[in-house]
């Protein structure tokens, strides 16, 4: 339906599509950034083709070969930040798997804190809470926080 100005639905097209657009350059500076970090700490990485796979990088410990979904998060519920640990198919929500992917590097925007979860730490859930601001705070996933040596592991 219109409104008076012609621009109804016009006008709900192009609000949904800059929704859309926020979460792809989120994650696409997630993924430069968690590059930058992985580099620094001379790590061997890799970038797959194209963005299908359930991976983002993969990450080479001279040992082995490890698959990184890099994810992102502003999502703080006044007690903790939620990180989704899910992929979207057409119909629903689905929890990565250990056949899938590795490791889910996830990245706190405000704290700028970087969370590396191995895949059996985090299945089933579709989500983990990780508190980056609170130093005492001995959370469920705190002993991955910045545990960048994980990577370097095999």
């Amino acid at each position: 339906m219109e409104n008076s100005t012609g621009e109804g639905n016009k006008e709900k097209i192009e609000r949904s599509a800059r929704g859309r657009r926020h979460c792809k350059p989120q994650g696409e500076l997630t993924e430069l950034k968690f590059i930058v970090k992985a580099a620094s700490l001379d790590l061997q990485l890799a970038k797959p083709w194209g963005d299908n796979g359930r991976y983002d990088i993969i990450i080479d410990s001279g040992r082995q070969l490890h698959r990184v979904q890099v994810k992102s998060t502003t999502n703080f519920d006044g007690y903790g930040y939620r990180l989704g640990t899910y992929w979207k198919s057409t119909a629903k929500h689905l929890t990565y798997t250990a056949e899938q992917i590795d490791f889910i590097a996830g990245y706190v925007i405000p704290e700028d804190t970087w969370y590396i979860l191995p895949v059996n730490a985090f299945t089933p859930r579709k989500a983990v809470c990780v508190y980056p601001h609170r130093s005492t705070d001995h959370g469920q996933y705190e002993q991955y926080r910045e545990a960048w040596h994980l990577l370097k592991e095999s």
